[in-house]
């Protein structure tokens, strides 16, 4: 599974959302997602692969694809 299928997979099920609820230009507001969510939905990405999300180059979570990015990246390291 590629990383993109991962994340949206994770961000639909911790935020308990359908499948087609998650575009690539989706934030946490317009998925309705609050703080809880998205601590469950980083921790699950920490998990998943294997990465810490550092505080300091964490980026906000402007957009899915944005997060998709960040991970990429941290993977790469």
């Amino acid at each position: 599974m590629d990383v993109r299928t991962k994340i949206y997979e994770i961000v639909r099920t911790q935020g308990d959302l359908s499948e087609g609820d998650i575009k690539a230009e989706s934030t946490p507001d317009t998925l309705g997602l609050d703080e809880l969510d998205i601590v469950e939905i980083n921790m699950a990405i920490e998990e998943a692969f294997d990465i810490i999300q550092d505080e300091e180059d964490f980026p906000e979570w402007k957009t899915v694809d944005g997060l998709v990015s960040y991970v990429e990246t941290k993977i790469k390291k």
